[in-house]
């Protein structure tokens, strides 16, 4: 190879142009690998990506780590009820989770959302109550305080990840009835 000092000003101009040009197009094809995410095939991948998903957040059940639930919750809600509020909505101690069954998972393509059905196996922990509740608390068996329940969640899929939707009286500040979540209006 020739050094630049003997090349004619038009061969230097050209290698020089020619090595910006590559430089260019050597950072456009790496850019996303470097300082952001590829997009997902959706329709290839988006089923096994919710699959791991719920079994991070049976996980985190289970661990009754609300702080991170809070985290794979959908941002555009997080946005709205704010960590400090998710968490007295959340307490932990209270429960805990024995099994979280998935039992039926529909994923909507077009819209990019999903709704998942488990089975959700719990026991109320009376030393985690609120005093005001934990005397008031009757049982006459330890297994009383099992309980085994239906439990549906929505999904949706956003920036090349899903995300679990909070229950709508969180987001509203309403609940079933219309009345003010007290701790929300806080």
């Amino acid at each position: 190879m020739m050094s630049m000092s003997k090349m004619s000003p038009r061969a230097k101009r050209s290698t020089i142009l020619w090595s910006l040009g590559s430089l260019v197009l050597l950072v456009i094809l790496v850019w996303p690998w470097l300082f952001g995410e590829t997009p997902v095939d959706f329709e290839k991948d988006g089923e096994r990506l919710l699959r791991q998903e719920i079994a991070r957040y049976e996980e985190l059940r289970r661990a009754d780590d609300w702080e991170a639930l809070y985290e794979m919750t959908d941002p555009w809600e997080r946005n709205r009820v704010k960590l400090g509020y998710y968490l007295k909505m959340h307490p932990k101690g209270i429960m805990k989770v024995i099994s979280l069954d998935l039992k039926d998972l529909a994923i909507d393509a077009r819209n990019k959302k999903a709704r998942v059905r488990y089975e959700l196996t719990a026991e109320i922990r009376p030393d985690g109550l609120p005093p005001e509740y934990r005397r008031n608390l009757r049982v006459e068996k330890k297994e009383d305080l099992r309980q085994v329940q239906p439990f549906e969640q929505f999904w949706v899929f956003r920036d090349n990840h899903w995300y679990f939707q909070m229950e709508k009286e969180l987001v509203t500040g309403f609940s079933s009835q219309g009345k003010p979540i007290r701790a929300l209006t806080r």
